[in-house]
């Protein structure tokens, strides 16, 4: 095209310079100078007009992608807060400023104060009223040390003005840098539960929740934090896009055939720079790539948490005990995923076993926790990664799990004291001895099925549990 144009001007140079040339034929060739020069104007404006309508086409698919991203975001968030809004306890969250940023129904029963009450206020000025030096020191305790405080009774008067008692507890939630991140208040009214038997069964469960509730938060913060800083970005650079296209667009309005189009290049490319185009094209779909993974993580651990939270029943279901397995291997990672790695070995044949599922399942929880416990009383000085493997396989009468660990092992003088209730190795405060007995409970007493253990002193530990696999009238599938 640049070479027609100086082509053009060259002839139109020579037909100057020619003396032999009438008036006439010299007016022809201008025209014909004149005509090129319109003509290569023309092309490039098409040659640009397709460069934009590709750049908007595109410009559109990824705002389409991006809008899905943040639906998918909001909607993911969502059903992470209806999750936490089923939650019997007490969940109260706190953001750095010591600002209330979470209220589930719980604490409105219990308190008698609205979400449009509390929050966005500080948690000192909501008007709550409990024993608040007691908390305000395990807050510190919690925020400074950034563990999970143990758990801690205190007094309150609910809605009614009625005194009663909460179990309470303070955790941490810490993205992946190890900062403070604000932390969680969760509670249970223990009024009418003094019975010793009762409450301790219950303090067991409570700190499981406790755990896994502040293990979810954290899992489900990490991605959702890239997840907002990408929709930010992603934002931000379809802005940058727009604001392009404005720009080229008014410039494009101001060309005329006599324009200088070599200054209209320069000018777009000067704006092209500025907007940092280049590096916008290049890491626009790695923030929709980041962005689709952290959504299928933020998935896996809703799915574990809707197929963990089946309610309890009195009727024995098929289940994929496999399936059953891997839901809550990822319901308990923020309990092992720091001192150990989880490995399967799973029977293909397997196929679905009739149990309690939600009973099972809990069972499972405490053996895993129980095992990583295990290990990291063992590696807490050498900080030494250790392994958690999980084995099922089938035969004509039962179905096996074994649990294995490479922990301190159980020591022979407690042999037979491990499945007795409020039998506990662990520090004061650390497991009130339920879970062990809680896991007999649920597989020789519901099920009619066998636990026993395997054990060496400082070398790991390997529980296994048999349930019968015989046909029972009456089971039905297990629908999570």
């Amino acid at each position: 095209m640049a070479y027609l144009v100086w082509y053009a001007v060259d002839i139109h140079t020579q037909m100057v310079s020619t003396a032999s040339l009438d008036t006439r034929d010299l007016f022809i060739w201008i025209s014909i100078v004149i005509a090129l020069g319109m003509l290569c104007l023309f092309l490039l404006f098409l040659q640009f007009r397709q460069v934009t309508d590709n750049v908007n086409k595109r410009l559109e698919r990824e705002h389409r992608a991006a809008q899905r991203v943040k639906q998918s975001l909001v909607e993911s968030t969502n059903l992470n807060n209806r999750l936490l809004e089923t939650v019997r306890s007490i969940v109260i969250g706190v953001d750095i400023h010591d600002t209330v940023n979470y209220w589930n129904r719980s604490a409105r029963q219990h308190f008698g104060l609205e979400k449009n009450d509390v929050l966005g206020r500080p948690i000192l000025n909501i008007g709550i009223n409990w024993d608040w030096p007691s908390i305000c020191e395990k807050i510190l305790d919690c925020v400074t040390s950034e563990v999970y405080s143990n758990r801690f009774e205190v007094e309150y008067f609910d809605a009614n003005k009625n005194k009663c008692f909460l179990s309470l507890s303070i955790a941490p939630v810490l993205p992946d840098n190890d900062q403070r991140d604000g932390y969680l208040i969760i509670a249970d009214d223990i009024t009418d539960q003094k019975n010793k038997l009762v409450i301790q069964q219950r303090l067991e469960k409570l700190q499981s929740i406790e755990r896994m509730a502040a293990g979810i938060a954290h899992e489900i913060n990490t991605p959702v934090q890239y997840l907002t800083d990408n929709a930010y970005f992603l934002q931000q650079s379809f802005d940058d896009f727009k604001d392009l296209i404005v720009e080229s667009q008014l410039q494009i309005n101001t060309l005329t055939p006599e324009s200088n189009t070599d200054l209209f290049k320069k000018e777009f490319r000067k704006t092209y720079d500025e907007y940092d185009i280049d590096y916008l094209i290049k890491d626009m779909p790695k923030a929709l790539e980041q962005s689709i993974e952290g959504l299928a993580q933020i998935s896996t651990i809703i799915n574990a948490m809707q197929y963990f939270s089946t309610p309890l029943s009195s009727v024995k279901k098929l289940t994929d005990i496999n399936n059953a397995i891997t839901q809550t291997i990822t319901v308990t990672r923020h309990t092992w995923k720091a001192v150990s790695n989880v490995n399967t070995d799973y029977d293909p044949d397997m196929g679905e076993i009739p149990c309690y599922s939600a009973a099972f399942n809990e069972a499972i929880f405490n053996l895993i926790e129980n095992a990583a416990h295990a290990i990291k009383c063992k590696n807490s000085q050498n900080n030494v990664q250790g392994t958690i493997d999980i084995i099922t396989r089938r035969n004509e009468q039962y179905a096996e799990i074994r649990i294995i660990d490479n922990g301190n092992g159980i020591e022979d003088t407690i042999k037979e004291q491990i499945f007795d209730p409020f039998f506990t190795t662990k520090e004061v405060g650390q497991g009130a001895g339920q879970g062990l007995c809680i896991c007999r409970n649920i597989i020789v007493e519901q099920h009619g099925g066998e636990l026993e253990f395997e054990t060496q002193a400082g070398v790991g530990t390997s529980f296994v549990i048999r349930l019968p696999i015989d046909p029972i009238p009456g089971v039905i599938p297990d629908t999570p």
